[in-house]
């Protein structure tokens, strides 16, 4: 910028980033005004340094450059603190002072020139470009403003009580020795415009290769702790609130597209993005950052860091595919990632499928992306449905982004009856164009030999055998390798996505087998081919075939997959077919249905076997899908038509068991409803149905939240009977997004005249969605808070609970909570006062209240409130009060260990000793079990040898010797624990029976909640010993299931899968050939392919 009416002096080369910014928008103001002025950079004056002297007739202004990216606190006063990105403060310069400083250094230098001067010159601190949100620093003053960079025009309007002529300051620069420049840029340290260059070329690049990427981008609709956010949502998320995130959800679904997307975002607003691909990370992050770079022009990420420093650009890595990471690497990647974030201050945005490994060291904001729904799989194939519609069918077909934009581009170009066979084998043609037949050939030869061999890459060496057995030749490969289908790593050759290993180990299957019923019959009863059903029901184009085979088919997922069309339109059409005329026989079975009172049962009635209908496993199978369906709105107006058919034989069975139950003295209504919708036999559909959509046992893939709410409107307004009101209730809950739409139905059974006539378990449901009913006009919350008010008085204890936490979401309580808060106050200062044994039982149930109490928050405002010591005294008392295997405890306990509270020691001791095996609440014994000798440890206190004393039945050793362990790791570090010689004692009880011992990690890894990873922590820990327990129990016959008896803790299988799973993550190629032959189980296969999967890819 050349120079016309500003004179501009410079004392020393600007560095930094922000006073060039500052700078050049100083020149721009004063340029534009054509006035004359004079601009000092960069001075020392009376020992200080001055950023910026603006000077004018009318006006004298200290400028001090601050270029801040993240929150600032402070006063007028002592030192100013900034937030990190791990949530720290850290010491911060006070500008405040620093341009108040340097405005007297200015006054008393220009006072030496001219004694006569009075007044001051104007002062501000100036932020580029803004103060960040969430700052707490001190009000402007009449000594120095802090201001944003689009203030300074304002600033400079503005005059000051000190001023001079430009010959003054002419000669103040002369005495100072400042040279005045005519070129702005020659202000500037080449370093500074070296680093500008740098970051142009990168920013250039990067927005050439993933810019239109990110073009490609549909808005959507993301889950962040169950809030409904848009992608401006989540960009606040990352550029205000400087929240790092994970965004997570199923392949497929959008989550790089959306990385990308809010990259190119980021990059706009001046944050350098540098993206990671996690399928090449190698151990090193320096290595990844460099190969990015490197493909963006610049020679090393080294280079682009300190570009971004010298310009003062915040810097944003984005992590994605995080799960694609090879397991033994994650951990690493989550460190490197921490420590850019701390090194360089920088934000963190993970894609993953999973979670990631050490959760604890890179605390995320969790965004949840969810399969698309037809709306926008429409708006990613680019598709009108209202005039498209030959391609809807095929559109909901497709469960992820990736197949929606494939169906854009070949939908047309198809028939409709596809199946995702016969849309994925059509891709690869396309992709693969005049070498299409060759390239099939190749493809499903190598599917079919990794299917065969049960692993999931081969050789090249096999893969050159396996063309020379084909005749083909070796363009074969290249064209498939080149066309994106195969993935070539060091001398292994993979296919790219599972997608296209299913596709083409079909294909090698039926090739090798043929089309034959009972052999396609035979293939969907093999374990290892659990993953292909759906693709070979959708090869199948022979429908009467096909006819038969699903005429033989009792799998309800496969059966769900034909019904949304994964398996083609014919499939489709004949799995519709069939559960078209399931509500008839429905209907039927509810006049046969027959009941008779029981005097000895939970619910004083029973259904009469001879009046049960039959259903084969097939039909259960059908009724299953059906209910799935009635999740995105289909067949409810049929089933509400059997539910009330159900309800007229419920009333008549009333009427005809009365003087029966009357005689026996047992009451009935409810235990009729209970049993038929509820609890009834196995055997009844209707009850298969109800029991499957209240118990949220399907998974739901509800297409549109629209389609659901219009029939389910329909449902609301026919309902007539009590089993009706409670199915619609049921489907209400499923949709919980528009569950406020239909608060109006709901109200009026909340009157008594019509309460009074309804099961308990109706009841229950009504009080539920009053609970969670938020969002409503404040004329329907009125009219809940009357009836609910109204009904508390005669409610049941049980039910009465509920009434109150709804009144409470409903805001009808706040005043008698905040009222409670005095009572509350009073309930601590009397137990503190006591000094009997009643003492430590109250403390409990105070500490217990603020997790389960209608007025839980009056406790917890209470207990913050308290002092440190009285605090740690309630606590203390709370623990020796506690109840056996009581819930919460384990969270009492851990933070008495973390206040270091040793007084609380003797009350924590009693917590280790082994849980009774019959508890009624073994998840939390276990839990309360580990938390005790986590927090002795902490405590730094010694195991007493009653404690440690073995010798008990195998299962309560290998429990005991995990509480153990759980100890001396918070002791010692991980590498020594086992030179303790209680460490290495109960390690030894685990390897001596390590089918118990891996029942007892199971048991510990079900039961704890994920706190900081303590569920597996000891397997994490030890992961040597832990894979030789696997590897040793997976050899024995008889291998436990855990620790308690009853039926969730008695699962074998689930077990026997824990153990593979270690393997998969801590094994080597020596296991897969034992985990080959678990393949073949339907228990464990699929636990098995995928430990198999993890192993291989390590080996990569």
């Amino acid at each position: 910028m050349l120079l016309s009416t500003i004179a501009l002096y410079v004392g020393a080369p600007i560095e930094e980033e922000s006073e060039r910014v500052v700078l050049r928008a100083i020149l721009s103001i004063l340029e534009e005004r054509a006035a004359p002025a004079t601009v000092f950079a960069n001075l020392h004056i009376g020992g200080r340094q001055l950023d910026f002297v603006v000077c004018t007739d009318l006006l004298t202004l200290v400028i001090e450059a601050k270029g801040v990216s993240y929150p600032l606190r402070g006063s007028y006063n002592g030192q100013w603190s900034a937030l990190t990105r791990t949530g720290r403060w850290k010491p911060y310069r006070n500008a405040y002072l620093q341009a108040l400083q340097a405005k007297n250094v200015l006054r008393d230098d220009m006072r030496v020139h001219d004694a006569s001067l009075s007044g001051y010159p104007n002062a501000c601190v100036m932020f580029t470009p803004a103060l960040p949100i969430d700052s707490d620093l001190p009000r402007n003053n009449h000594k120095v403003s802090l201001n944003d960079l689009g203030e300074l025009s304002a600033l400079i309007d503005q005059r000051s009580t000190l001023r001079w002529s430009s010959d003054r300051w002419h000669h103040f620069a002369e005495a100072h020795g400042l040279q005045r420049i005519a070129n702005a840029d020659s202000s500037f340290d080449t370093r500074l415009l070296d680093a500008e260059q740098s970051l142009l070329r990168y920013t250039s690049a990067f927005a050439a290769t993933y810019g239109p990427m990110a073009t490609r981008y549909v808005p959507d609709i993301y889950d962040q702790d169950g809030q409904a956010y848009e992608i401006g949502d989540i960009e606040v998320m990352l550029l205000q609130e400087r929240s790092d995130l994970l965004i997570r959800g199923p392949s497929g679904c959008g989550k790089t597209l959306l990385s990308h997307c809010l990259a190119n975002r980021v990059l706009a607003r001046g944050i350098v993005p540098i993206i990671i691909d996690c399928k090449f990370f190698d151990g090193q992050l320096a290595t990844s950052l460099d190969r990015e770079a490197a493909l963006l022009d610049l020679q090393s990420a080294a280079a682009l860091i300190a570009a971004a420093r010298y310009m003062s650009q915040p810097i944003a890595v984005f992590v994605d595919g995080y799960n694609e990471c090879q397991e033994a690497s994650r951990g690493q990647l989550t460190r490197a990632l921490r420590a850019a974030s701390v090194r360089y201050n920088a934000l963190i945005m993970i894609t993953s499928q999973i979670d990631i490994e050490r959760p604890d060291l890179l605390p995320l904001r969790h965004v949840s992306v969810g399969r698309p729904s037809n709306e926008l799989k429409a708006k990613i194939a680019n598709i009108n449905l209202s005039s498209d519609t030959s391609l809807i069918s095929l559109l909901e077909a497709a469960t992820t982004g990736i197949e929606a934009d494939l169906i854009g581009q070949i939908g047309r170009e198809i028939p409709q009856s596809s199946s995702r066979f016969a849309l994925f084998d059509y891709f690869v043609r396309r992709k693969l164009g005049d070498s299409a037949t060759e390239g099939i050939r190749l493809l499903s030869a190598m599917a079919g030999r990794l299917l065969d061999g049960m692993t999931f890459s081969l050789s090249i060496r096999e893969v050159d055998r396996l063309l020379a057995e084909l005749d083909l030749l070796s363009s074969t490969l290249r064209k498939a390798h080149s066309s994106g289908i195969l993935n070539l790593r060091g001398d292994r050759v993979s296919l790219c996505h599972e997608m296209y290993l299913n596709v083409f180990a079909t294909e090698a299957l039926v090739r090798q087998k043929g089309f034959a019923e009972d052999t396609i019959l035979a293939a969907l009863a093999v374990p290892k081919y659990d993953s292909l059903h759906t693709f070979i029901i959708g090869a199948i184009e022979d429908e009467s075939l096909l006819a038969k085979i699903l005429g033989r088919v009792s799998d309800s997922k496969l059966l769900e997959a034909c019904l949304i069309g994964e398996c083609g339109s014919a499939a489709r059409h004949i799995v519709t077919d069939a559960i078209v005329a399931l509500p008839a026989r429905l209907v039927e079975e509810t006049t046969r249905l027959r009941f008779e009172v029981i005097a000895d049962g939970w619910w004083n009635v029973a259904v009469t076997p001879d009046s049960l209908t039959t259903w084969s496993d097939r039909d259960f199978a059908f009724l299953s899908v059906l209910a799935a369906g009635m999740t995105e709105g289909r067949w409810i107006k049929e089933i509400f038509s059997a539910v009330k058919s159900m309800d007229a034989t419920l009333a008549t069975e009333f009427r005809r068991l009365h003087p029966d139950a009357v005689e026996k003295q047992v009451s009935i209504r409810s235990g009729l409803f209970a049993i038929t919708y509820l609890f009834g036999s196995e055997r009844v559909g209707l009850t298969h149905i109800v029991s499957l959509l209240h118990g949220g046992f399907l998974n739901s893939r509800r297409t549109s939240t629209s389609t659901l709410a219009a029939s389910l409107e329909l449902a609301w307004c026919d309902v007539e009977s009590p089993g009706q009101l409670y199915l619609a209730l049921t489907l209400s809950r499923l949709a919980y997004e528009i569950r406020g739409s239909f608060a109006r139905h709901v109200l009026p059974y909340l009157q008594p005249e019509r309460w009074k006539f309804l099961a308990h378990h109706v009841r229950l449901d009504l009080l539920d969605y009053a609970h969670a009913l938020r969002e409503v006009p404040d004329y329907i919350r009125q009219g809940y808070v009357h009836a609910l008010q109204d009904l508390l008085p005669d409610l049941h204890p049980l039910l009465a609970q509920t009434a109150i936490e709804a009144l409470s979401g409903l805001g009808a309580l706040q005043e008698e909570e905040d009222q409670h808060v005095e009572s509350v106050r009073l309930q601590i200062h009397e137990t503190l006062s006591l000094e009997s044994a009643e003492a430590s039982g109250l403390a409990w149930a105070i500490y217990n209240a603020q997790f389960d109490h209608p007025f839980c928050n009056a406790y917890i405002e209470v207990l913050e409130e308290l002092p440190p010591q009285k605090r740690l005294l309630l606590l203390r008392l709370a623990c020796e009060g506690a109840e056996n295997d009581a819930f919460f405890l384990s969270s009492l306990i851990d933070e008495l260990a973390r206040l270091g509270d040793r007084l609380a020691i003797p009350y924590i001791i009693r917590w280790t000793y082994l849980p009774a095996q019959q508890s009624m609440l073994p998840q939390q014994a276990i839990e309360t079990f580990i938390a005790a000798f986590v927090a002795l440890g902490t405590l730094e206190y010694d195991l007493p040898a009653e404690i440690v004393r073995f010798g008990g039945q195998p299962n309560e050793d290998a429990l005991l010797a995990c509480g153990v362990l759980y100890h001396w790791l918070r002791r010692r570090d991980t590498s020594s624990v086992l030179q303790e010689s209680q460490a290495s004692l109960a390690f030894d009880v685990l390897l001596s029976s390590p089918a118990v011992a891996v029942g007892a990690l199971h048991t510990i890894s079900k039961s704890i909640s994920s706190f900081r990873g303590r569920s597996v922590e000891l397997v994490r820990a030890f992961p040597v010993q832990a894979l030789e327990i696997s590897r040793a129990a997976l050899l024995s016959p008889n291998i436990q299931s855990g620790y308690f008896d009853g039926a969730f803790f008695t699962n074998h299988a689930e077990t026997l899968k824990f153990a593979i799973n270690i393997i998969g993550k801590y094994g080597s190629v020596c296991d897969l050939a034992r985990l080959r032959l678990l393949v073949d189980n339907s228990q464990t296969a699929l636990a098995a392919l995928s430990a198999i999967k993890s192993i291989e890819e390590r080996r990569q």
